[in-house]
């Protein structure tokens, strides 16, 4: 369940550079808030904290903290260990 969930996140990283290319910072503001609450659900917090930085900035037309956002999500995502069984991730690494 949460391989399938860090999938769909690394699947919706580049629909967030097309909207931030496109400067929909409406898009990201949502991209943000969903990543947020998600993040909280699946247990790893250091999501739920990149999702809130994304909306906040989406918020303030911050296009360069967005930018930055981006790239820690990336790195956090590509950082998690998920146990063998799918279940809940083992330990994130170097959270942003």
């Amino acid at each position: 369940m949460v391989t399938e969930y860090v999938n769909r996140c690394l699947a919706g990283l580049p629909k967030a550079v097309e909207a931030l290319n496109r400067s929909d910072y409406g898009q990201l503001r949502i991209f943000g808030h969903r990543l947020r609450g998600s993040g909280g659900a699946y247990g790893i917090p250091a999501l739920t904290e990149i999702g809130l930085a994304m909306e906040t900035a989406a918020s303030q037309d911050d296009a360069s903290q967005l930018w930055r956002q981006v790239a820690a999500l990336q790195a956090c995502l590509e950082q998690i260990d998920i146990l063998p069984d799918g279940g809940p991730p083992d330990a994130v690494r170097d959270q942003p």
